[in-house]
């Protein structure tokens, strides 16, 4: 499975699941034996209308960005914070994703044109406007569920794929150089390296795996292109599915992992030093981890199969207030 498939699957593509733990059963069985230690109060993000949301991204002053599906499952960006929602399209766009923002109020994201293209574009809030970055030379195409990161340097991060090879690219864009570069991997060979978060130490969480195998494991990769170190599983995790999909300037990794053999998930986090936690909100049968900002607080979204209610949420650590962020 590559890591778009892998990535939609564990959005709820489970159509056929026919057992699902709650946060007590993930986090003795399968799971880590290491639940997290940390509480956290959930606040919901719910979108009239809406059959599918997904936060993407969340910086450091709590501004959310992502995405939702309309009832004719087309994809639209939104931008929330506080409890104040506001709806974003590209002019003329097919379908709108907000994928990235940084901590200057940055936003990235990619919208699909007339002709069925998929570009990448930033886009400023102040002003609605929006910017295509280039496109990518070569056979690379983007899509829309893609993930696009940013750091407050303005450089993003995505993962492109080919139509012709059974390979994903990972590429950097570079404002200050008007360039892009890549990392690619020895290791994958004829396969994929899709990276998926970026943070302002130039390190980047992804996914890397030889053509068609099952599980890609992740790693960590540097933009200097000196090295792909893969970071090890615990026991517990091997053989599942693993979606690293947000990282914070701590180094903590946020994600979902997927157990192929109970057809069950998990959100987790993996804090610098290499420790694994099983973060999951008790009130719902499913939890999916997608972003942390540098204070600790988490973004995703959860799933109920029997009601297919799928509300995004931002997950406050206890003890965490505002003004205490803003102090800091």
């Amino acid at each position: 499975m590559n890591a778009f498939a892998l990535r939609q699957r564990m959005q709820h593509s489970q159509t056929s699941m026919s057992e699902t733990r709650s946060t007590a059963a993930a986090a003795a069985g399968t799971a880590a034996a290491t639940p997290g230690s940390v509480q956290y109060s959930y606040v919901y993000i719910n979108i009239p209308n809406a059959t599918f949301i997904q936060p993407n991204a969340i910086n450091d002053a709590g501004l959310v960005v992502g995405w939702y599906l309309d009832s004719s499952f087309n994809y639209h960006g939104f931008i929330w914070q506080n409890g104040t929602l506001q709806y974003v399209d590209h002019p003329g766009a097919l379908q709108t994703n907000l994928t990235g923002i940084n901590n200057l109020g940055q936003i990235i994201g990619l919208y699909e044109d007339a002709s069925f293209n998929v570009h990448a574009a930033t886009y400023s809030p102040a002003n609605s406007a929006w910017s295509d970055l280039p496109v990518i030379p070569g056979a690379w195409q983007l899509y829309i569920e893609s993930a696009i990161s940013l750091d407050d340097e303005g450089e993003a991060l995505g993962c492109a794929a080919s139509d012709t090879l059974p390979t994903e690219l990972t590429w950097i864009w570079h404002p200050a150089r008007q360039t892009y570069s890549y990392l690619t991997s020895a290791a994958a060979g004829p396969g994929l390296t899709c990276g998926e978060a970026l943070n302002d130490f130039q390190t980047v969480v992804g996914f890397m795996g030889t053509a068609y195998d099952g599980n890609p494991p992740f790693l960590f990769l540097g933009d200097n292109l000196t090295g792909y170190p893969i970071v090890p599983l615990p026991p517990s995790l091997q053989g599942s599915g693993v979606a690293p999909l947000g990282l914070n300037n701590r180094g903590t990794v946020a994600g979902t992992v997927y157990f192929p053999s109970e057809n069950s998930v998990s959100a987790f986090l993996r804090n610098r030093d290499g420790v694994f936690s099983i973060v999951n909100d008790a009130a719902w049968p499913q939890t999916y981890l997608t972003g942390v900002n540098d204070f600790g607080v988490l973004i995703g979204d959860v799933y109920d199969p029997t009601t297919g209610l799928s509300p995004g949420f931002v997950a406050y650590p206890q003890g965490w207030s505002a003004s205490a962020q803003h102090a800091q």
